[in-house]
């Protein structure tokens, strides 16, 4: 089984590094694993469940590009 994991970022590459992956990934016959990376270490005073609205606006952005690229 043939996998490519791929990290996509804030940049205006994200979209490009998208579509190079799917269309490699076509090319072996391979799956398209797409993920964001993010920290959080909310503080004392912070918002509380700051890690679920990172977690969704993430899945929000990732559903996005996912939807903009060429499949």
């Amino acid at each position: 089984m043939k996998n490519i994991l791929v990290p996509i970022g804030f940049t205006e590459n994200a979209q490009n590094t998208l579509q190079y992956a799917i269309d490699f990934a076509a090319d072996i016959n391979a799956k398209v694993y797409v993920f964001r990376a993010y920290s959080s270490q909310p503080k004392a005073g912070t918002i509380r469940n700051i890690s679920a609205i990172i977690a969704r606006e993430t899945n929000l952005y990732l559903r996005t590009m996912v939807n903009s690229v060429d499949k």
